[in-house]
């Protein structure tokens, strides 16, 4: 298992830096990637995240996000916590 940390705001210079660091990653892993510490203000970074996960699936790495917090406190966010 991999393990990989995110910090600090994520927008379009960081989610660069991540695809770089997320091309590092050996095919067939487990990555654990500890986004506690990273804030999202830009909403159009998502399609960007997807992307990036996208291509990680597609070379069969087993992602396991934590940390991921949406601000919102209602029960129906607890999907984004597993």
């Amino acid at each position: 298992m991999q393990l990989m940390g995110v910090r600090g705001r994520l927008d379009g210079s960081s989610i660069a830096s991540l695809a770089i660091a997320f091309a590092g990653v050996p095919d067939g892993i487990s990555l654990h990637l500890d986004v506690t510490d990273a804030t999202i203000d830009d909403p159009g970074v998502f399609p960007h995240l997807e992307r990036l996960v996208d291509h990680l699936e597609q070379r069969s790495v087993r992602l396991r996000v934590v940390g991921f917090d949406t601000g919102h406190s209602s029960v129906g966010d607890d999907r984004l916590h597993s």
